[in-house]
């Protein structure tokens, strides 16, 4: 007979099977351009060919007698353009969106590590792929910087755990460059992933200091997670100045729309 720990449902699932798993379901979709007609896919699509005809230069004169690109995060439409030198403009984005969906599956695993063992953070994963919420966004919003972005913190948030436990430099820094490109991708889906995600996770290594042989002095702790904050607005701030000043001269003046975010 089997031992308890010998049945599948006590395996981890590897991660690069869920990996798989979620280019099968969502890179058919993908495929067949399911997310072009969603409701966001041809605005970044359009800053997107921008981009790839002029990189250096944001100014974009096919839209509203002109206007800057600086007014939004860059990083996802400056994907698509680079992309689509290669395969087209749609299927760039295609490409892109199908990224996103894989570092997402894999942030939620890692994620997920942070908190429990390796067999609940895989079925975590797997029900990542399935979520309602990421099909939402997906294939009827087109939000494809809001599932970058949440991608990107979520992969962030494991070296922001393991600088504040061990004080390992290289997780500093992997964890900042993940932050900073989350939020050139989308600056509010870090914001609130900050408060919703990096928050519980930094009270965790504060209460795990005394675990594994690792930092045992939670001053130690709170002080890295204090540097790790301060470096990373800076480095936003850096990242995201064009956006700011356009920010500064041309404020957002909140009206109602028409808008699948909004529902």
């Amino acid at each position: 007979m089997l031992q308890k720990s010998e049945y599948p449902a006590s395996r981890a699932i590897p991660l690069s099977a869920i990996v798989l798993l979620a280019i099968a379901i969502h890179g058919p979709l993908l495929l067949m351009q399911l997310p072009a007609s969603s409701y966001d896919a041809n605005t970044h699509m359009f800053f997107a060919t921008h981009y790839a005809s002029h990189w250096f230069s944001p100014w974009n004169e096919n839209w509203y007698g002109g206007f800057s690109q600086t007014t939004y995060p860059p990083l996802t439409h400056q994907w698509i353009a680079l992309f689509s030198h290669l395969i087209g403009i749609t299927m760039a984005y295609m490409l892109v969106q199908g990224i996103a969906i894989v570092l997402l599956v894999i942030g939620v695993y890692r994620y997920a590590r942070i908190w429990v063992n390796e067999v609940q953070a895989s079925y975590a994963a797997i029900g990542a792929v399935f979520l309602g919420s990421l099909a939402m966004l997906v294939y009827q919003s087109g939000q494809l910087p809001t599932t970058a972005a949440a991608a990107l913190t979520l992969n962030a948030l494991p070296y922001f755990y393991w600088w504040n436990r061990r004080g390992s430099f290289l997780s500093l820094l992997k964890g900042l460059a993940l932050a900073l490109s989350a939020a050139a991708a989308h600056h509010v889906t870090l914001m609130f992933g900050a408060v919703l995600f990096a928050l519980p996770v930094f009270v965790l290594s504060v209460m795990d200091c005394n675990e594994d042989g690792a930092e045992r002095n939670p001053i130690a702790v709170i002080v890295r997670g204090v540097v790790f904050a301060v470096l990373m607005i800076v480095g936003v701030a850096i990242v995201l100045l064009p956006y700011l000043i356009q920010l500064h001269y041309n404020p957002i003046n909140q009206m109602p729309i028409p808008h699948g975010s909004r529902d």
